[in-house]
């Protein structure tokens, strides 16, 4: 950085010239956009943490809200991890989890906000969305999951998800209204696909 001082001396005008050395400022701005992203990002999957999507969706709702525009919230629930950590070990899990929230992502646009909301569940924020989008949106990424493949230690694993949809409804004051709707939608259609294996 260069810096420049104007100065008189005995009447005549002079400017000083003096270089800064930034490389470490540079270097401490890049550690802290870093931090800022650790901060922000799921360590295994890379993508919004929990608490970075919440801040994200208030702000997404608020907007919404005073627009009235449409918006969608879609679960996603990795079935059966727990039986995968407990018959081929956690890595497996791991990576289980990488594949599909990028599989997900992929199946996303680039306005849609995606997260892990926490263990073996994702959410994805879909704004300008109504709900019979919202469901096209959930039946891609099942379909888009159930075609992948994971590669493991021990061969390949193809996983499966279940998701749940809601959308705004004029009731609704916050995000976690829309949220526990998707949520008990979820649940309601893992019951069913349980009840099915076992029929």
């Amino acid at each position: 950085r260069v810096l420049t001082t104007p100065v008189k001396l005995e009447g005549e005008d002079f400017v000083i010239f003096s270089i800064e050395d930034i490389r470490v400022e540079k270097e401490n701005q890049w550690l802290l956009e870093e931090v800022q992203k650790l901060a922000e990002m799921d360590p295994l999957t890379g993508v919004l943490n929990r608490r970075a999507f919440f801040e994200e969706a208030n702000r997404e709702f608020k907007r919404m809200v005073r627009y009235q525009r449409s918006m969608a919230i879609v679960m996603f629930d990795v079935d059966k991890l727990k039986t995968t950590n407990d018959t081929l070990g956690h890595p497996a899990g791991d990576a289980i989890l990488r594949a599909i929230s990028q599989t997900i992502r992929s199946n996303l646009r680039e306005l849609d906000l995606f997260g892990r909301y926490g263990g073996d569940e994702f959410i994805a924020l879909l704004p300008e969305t109504d709900l019979a989008q919202g469901l096209d949106v959930a039946q891609r990424v099942v379909d888009a999951v159930s075609l992948s493949e994971v590669e493991i230690e021990n061969g390949v694993i193809h996983p499966m998800i279940t998701a749940g949809v809601s959308d705004y409804d004029l009731e609704d004051l916050e995000i976690e209204d829309i949220i526990a709707r998707a949520d008990a939608n979820l649940l309601r259609h893992k019951l069913e696909k349980r009840y099915k294996i076992k029929a």
